[in-house]
């Protein structure tokens, strides 16, 4: 499902979230505010530990990002991962 806007977003947080979320914007600040809705949504159905990567052209750490999606938490019950690549491409 594609979600156009913030508005959009907040309706679609409100259920169950999905495995994974995609954010593109022009505007910096517009994609901040998504991902601070999400991450915002995501504790508040109890995802206690979060993991950011930056990914940056040919220097992806793609071994350590799949481990740490494997691995359970000794310390919380969901893990949010979240991946920047501020070109776009892996």
């Amino acid at each position: 499902m594609a979600i156009a806007t913030l508005e959009q977003l907040d309706r679609a947080l409100a259920g169950t979230l999905k495995p994974v979320y995609l954010l593109s914007a022009e505007e910096p600040l517009t994609s901040d505010e998504a991902a601070d809705a999400i991450r915002a949504a995501a504790r508040a159905q109890g995802f206690e530990e979060r993991e950011v990567y930056a990914v940056e052209r040919g220097t992806a750490p793609w071994a350590e990002i799949l481990a740490s999606a494997q691995s359970m938490s000794l310390f919380a019950a969901r893990k949010l991962i979240e991946l920047r690549m501020p070109g776009g491409k892996p």
